[in-house]
């Protein structure tokens, strides 16, 4: 399992109102490319906030309040979620929001964290905690090298990495 993750500055992700302040194409273009074909597990506020089921994905809520339908699978844990995917050859990945990002940083779940930084302040009121030092930085490849540095050139302020769990 991965999670894929954008954090500003104080490690920001976002408004509780839904909206995500931190933009940039490049980041949206990497999401997309390796998300789809994958198993997207979020929240139900994350889910709300996109508005819709993100096509070529297999799409998964975790709510207490949502029911599952032809286009959007619904767990009541992440656990739950885990179990029933746990022989299935696709990528889990934890696309938000907060409560779900913290739990698996807490209780280690995801084997990498593809984590886009922002080195500015954009007033978030929605928080994650800091990466656990359990996780390092992946160390000269070649397509986080094209993908930060697409990034940086539309934004310096920009950063992009992937960091996986220690053993």
């Amino acid at each position: 399992m991965i999670m894929i993750l954008c954090v500003d500055s104080k490690h920001g992700i976002g408004m509780k109102s839904g909206r995500i302040p931190l933009r940039n194409k490049e980041d949206m273009k990497n999401f997309k490319e390796i998300t789809t074909g994958c198993i997207v597990v979020m929240g139900r506020i994350t889910f709300e906030a996109i508005g819709h089921p993100l096509p070529d994905r297999v799409n998964v809520v975790i709510s207490s309040t949502l029911v599952s339908n032809s286009a959007v699978q619904v767990f009541r844990s992440l656990t739950e979620c885990m179990e029933y995917y746990t022989s299935d050859d696709r990528t889990l990945c934890v696309i938000g929001g907060s409560g779900l990002y913290n739990e698996c940083m807490r209780r280690c779940l995801v084997d990498s964290i593809y984590l886009t930084r922002v080195s500015r302040d954009y007033n978030c009121d929605v928080f994650v905690q800091p990466i656990p030092e359990d996780y390092v930085e992946r160390i000269g490849d070649i397509e986080v090298e094209r993908v930060n540095k697409r990034m940086k050139d539309i934004d310096p302020a920009w950063g992009y990495t992937i960091l996986d769990r220690t053993p």
